[in-house]
């Protein structure tokens, strides 16, 4: 990409006519131009079969680990003496969250 700005004709192409707006315009299509040849992107779809890994399982996971914080949030905003304890169930339902993202990370 560096190669491209750089070689690339901008007094032509960019600055040539003396309408500030014109050239903000052309040199942003060459930036434009410049990031759609050099840099890679894919259109990912997006709901349920974007993430077939995520079944059940981690779904209850998930959902299990977003209470206990929740509770353990709720607790220390309270400053209850508890609030140690209820960090526990945190970490202990982080085991099958980060199974479910192991999965994830060996599918993509």
């Amino acid at each position: 990409m560096r190669h491209f700005l750089a070689s690339y004709p901008w007094l032509l192409v960019c600055f040539s006519s003396g309408d500030p707006s014109s050239c903000a315009n052309a040199v942003a299509e060459v930036i434009k131009q410049a990031m759609e040849y050099y840099i890679p992107f894919s259109d990912r779809p997006s709901g349920i079969r974007a993430q077939p890994w995520f079944n059940a399982v981690c779904s209850k996971a998930e959902a299990e680990k977003h209470s206990a914080y929740h509770a353990w949030l709720e607790a220390r905003n309270r400053k209850a003496p508890d609030t140690r304890k209820r960090r526990k169930p945190i970490t202990q339902r982080l085991s099958p969250a980060k199974k479910c993202s192991k999965k994830r990370a060996s599918t993509t």
